[in-house]
């Protein structure tokens, strides 16, 4: 980010829109939480009545599709990770402008 040639009241709006993606985020990764939660209680439901009927194609195919499931899922969440990460690096460089604007920080 190119943000020294921004003024104090454009870095303050840059970091108000930033915050708001920062919340979506969060939000968005508590969802896929409480998702792979639910899958994670489905593998292990899953597991359990193959255990008692090991020859269930079903239950087998089953599994592998919550699987499968359970690993978009992951890769969603660590995607998300990943773009928090990015967004709280630029508020954090932001924050980092925002200072050294009121001579805070040299």
């Amino acid at each position: 980010m190119t943000g020294q040639s921004l003024a104090p009241a454009e870095l303050l709006q840059r970091r108000f829109a930033l915050v708001t993606a920062l919340s979506e985020l969060n939000a968005r990764t508590h969802k896929l939480v409480q998702e792979l939660s639910a899958i994670d209680l489905d593998l292990l439901r899953i597991e359990l009545e193959i255990r008692r009927e090991p020859a269930d194609v079903k239950l087998v195919q089953e599994l592998q599709e919550v699987e499968q499931r359970a690993a978009a899922l992951r890769a969603s969440r660590s995607d998300c990770d990943d773009e928090t990460a990015a967004v709280e690096a630029e508020m954090d460089e932001i924050d980092l402008l925002l200072a050294e604007s009121r001579g805070g920080v040299s």
